[in-house]
């Protein structure tokens, strides 16, 4: 696996549709350097998982996304650098909020006290089953106060009691610890995966799930190397699920 230095280069717009949408439009030119960052102050069509809107209020949060060119990595192990942006989403919250509760919440969110602070989106190019291009962006809630209803709460770095910062700022802050997943990702995926596992929403407690029509009560057991979530019920039944085929629900 190959993977640039995160943060090679930094776009900063006022205002963008989405700044995976703009990425994926400079992406071809020769001065789009693989690593650079798109950081928007707002974002008027952001993107989310499933086509889903991400909302944000312009200059309280941060929004990004950065470009991994020819990662050298076989679609079946597509989500092994979603699993490393996460874990560098959850080492810089960890460290930022060392009395707080911070977990992942497969396969693209980060919670606070069981709160989303976060979340991620990947977007893939193909050439055969080879990825070509990866853009992954990101959505930390930094300044917010009044978000949308939505079925996890959502929490941000000032309503967990951090002082105002802006998004800038949290962004050179955040890099290191996304290339430091990476690093560990280009090392031993297999250690990165099993960190990975070890800080899932679910995993030493039930959580709740709803799967089509019914909602079932389940323990994480663990995600394997292809991002399948694997569960086991209180009938002691294991369940598989792949990304959109099951919702989590807050206790």
């Amino acid at each position: 696996m190959q993977f640039p230095i995160i943060g090679s280069s930094v776009l900063y717009l006022e205002s963008c549709d989405s700044t995976n949408t703009e990425l994926a439009r400079i992406s071809g030119n020769p001065d789009t350097m693989n690593g650079s960052v798109v950081l928007a102050f707002e974002q008027t069509a952001g993107k989310g998982q499933r086509g889903n809107i991400w909302k944000n209020e312009p200059h309280k949060d941060l929004t990004f996304s950065f470009l991994i060119n020819k990662p050298d990595i076989r679609s079946e192990f597509v989500f092994f650098p979603l699993a490393a942006t996460a874990l560098g989403v959850y080492h810089f919250l960890s460290k930022r909020l060392p009395l707080k509760k911070v977990e992942i919440k497969w396969p693209n969110d980060v919670l606070v006290n069981g709160n989303k602070i976060c979340g991620m989106l990947l977007e893939n190019t193909f050439s055969g089953n080879q990825i070509s291009k990866m853009i992954i962006g990101i959505g930390l809630n930094v300044n917010g106060k009044n978000y949308p209803d939505t079925r996890f709460p959502a929490t941000s770095l000032v309503l967990e009691g951090e002082p105002e910062t802006p998004p800038e700022d949290i962004l050179l802050q955040l890099i290191p610890h996304l290339n430091a997943a990476f690093d560990k990702l280009r090392e031993n995926p297999g250690f990165l995966l099993n960190a990975y596992n070890q800080v899932l929403f679910g995993k030493y407690h039930d959580v709740s799930i709803q799967e089509q029509d019914s909602i079932t009560r389940v323990r994480i057991e663990r995600v394997d190397s292809k991002g399948i979530l694997h569960l086991i019920n209180q009938d002691g039944k294991k369940i598989e699920a792949g990304m959109g085929e099951i919702k989590f629900l807050p206790d």
